[in-house]
């Protein structure tokens, strides 16, 4: 009698105990339930991300491009700027010159009509 006593104190606390962990692996299923659904939203947020990334990378490149082209733009007006400069000086010496012979010529004939 005493000895059934022992067993159903035994089985008591094995029920107990078994209780506890059953608790315990219950929390714990909800903790990594819980950390699962964190780890989804930040693997979602990361691929947003991502993509987000991948567009801004798009943007910069096609930016990127548009100033090296605006900038070949700039060399070619700077050398047509300079060509230009150029022509208006080659222009300017022959206006120089021939305003030179006009008033030669001017002079000449003057000098034969006082002759």
């Amino acid at each position: 009698n005493s000895e059934l006593r022992e067993q159903v104190k035994e089985v008591s606390k094995l029920q107990d105990a078994l209780s506890a962990t059953i608790k315990s692996l219950r929390e714990s299923k909800q903790e990594v339930e819980k950390l699962s659904e964190e780890f989804d939203g930040c693997q979602e947020n990361l691929q947003q991300k991502a993509e987000l990334n991948s567009i801004l990378v798009g943007k910069v490149s096609a930016l990127e491009s548009q100033i090296e082209d605006q900038l070949l733009e700039l060399q070619a007006a700077k050398m047509s700027n300079a060509q230009l400069e150029t022509s208006l000086e080659e222009c300017m010496k022959r206006i120089e010159d021939q305003t030179l012979d006009l008033q030669a010529a001017r002079m000449s004939e003057a000098d034969v009509e006082a002759s």
